[in-house]
């Protein structure tokens, strides 16, 4: 029997009333990707139907596994007589059955990431511009990654994950929907609607707030008390290293660290240190000092460079150092 895969057969799954031949049909509908910009859109207009039974898209995914899971656990079995060979019959259908739900199961946990989330990345010197579901807008440095929801879920707290460095644009939800940004480090950004930029690379993390207001939060640990909230001109940071101490100094020009997206680098009294990390950071260049007593040498001014080659010429011109390779290595030598 050919039956198509329509809004509301994916509600009769849902909850829990399809049967096994209706969820196989489910299972091949969901083979073929142009399927899932709908599957989406029924699974929001289901949750918002019924509210209580799903918190989010992990959650839907999650219930999904669980019916399947009761369902194999609930499913009768059959006591084996050798020569009844109806018996056998309802065995093999049993098996059948239960492969199917198997089947199901698998390609939930296989194609979760893929359905439900876009991962973007930037290379170096790459910087890209991304709207996201909510109508967010987003700027991404080089050497960064941003994991998104496919769609935002209504009633459940906007969450992407950011490595790197990035810009945010948040909208505001009238029903006062948070936007949280899970970092690498210890601290997560979470905000109503506002613009800032962020930055969470290795141990490094820094937020300077543009305009609106935004909380920060231990990590692993949403909902919590906030760590600190910030005020536009306020710029929050840990210095790296062992030192995950978050400070907090205010009335700085916020704007300036978010002069990357017109590949401009803006130092103010930055060591060749910093400058050197600015650099690996952006164009996965690596250059060490010759020795320690060279990264004493500060730098400040306004500088335009798209390649690593662009801002080492800058910096070997403003303190005639020069760059030598040694071993594959670059170093910077007086």
């Amino acid at each position: 029997m050919n039956q198509t895969i329509n809004r509301e057969l994916l509600f009769l799954y849902w909850s829990g009333l399809a049967t096994p031949m209706q969820q196989k049909l489910i299972v091949q509908w969901l083979e073929d990707p142009s399927h899932q910009e709908t599957f989406y859109q029924w699974l929001i207009e289901w949750e918002e139907l019924h509210p209580q039974a799903l918190g989010d898209s992990e959650g839907a995914w999650a219930s999904l596994t669980q019916q399947l899971e009761n369902q194999i656990e609930t499913t009768p079995t059959y006591q084996i007589y050798e020569r009844n060979p109806r018996t056998w019959l309802g065995i093999f259908r049993w098996w059948t059955v239960a492969a199917s739900l198997l089947l199901f199961g698998g390609l939930i946990f296989l194609l979760r990431e893929n359905l439900f989330y876009t991962t973007y990345h930037t290379g170096n010197g790459e910087i890209t511009s991304l709207r996201l579901p909510d109508g967010s807008q987003t700027t991404l440095n080089a050497n960064s990654e941003l994991r998104v929801p496919v769609l935002f879920l209504p009633y459940c707290d906007r969450i992407v994950k950011l490595a790197g460095e990035a810009d945010f644009s948040v909208t505001h939800r009238t029903n006062e929907q948070r936007f949280v940004v899970e970092t690498s480090s210890d601290v997560n950004v979470v905000v109503l609607g506002t613009e800032f930029v962020v930055r969470s690379r290795k141990d490094r993390f820094r937020v300077a707030l543009h305009t609106g207001k935004i909380a920060l939060e231990q990590n692993n640990r949403q909902g919590s008390e906030p760590v600190v909230t910030l005020q536009p001109g306020d710029v929050a940071y840990t210095a790296g290293g062992k030192d995950r101490q978050l400070r907090l100094i205010s009335h700085q020009p916020t704007r300036q660290l978010a002069a990357w997206q017109k590949h401009l680098f803006v130092f103010d009294h930055h060591s060749l240190s910093e400058v050197l990390m600015m650099l690996n950071d952006q164009f996965g260049e690596s250059v060490k000092l010759e020795n320690d007593s060279l990264a004493a040498y500060q730098i400040t001014g306004r500088f335009r460079a798209e390649r690593a080659e662009d801002l080492l010429e800058i910096i070997t011109e403003l303190t005639g150092y020069r760059i030598e390779t040694r071993n594959n290595q670059k170093y910077l030598v007086k």
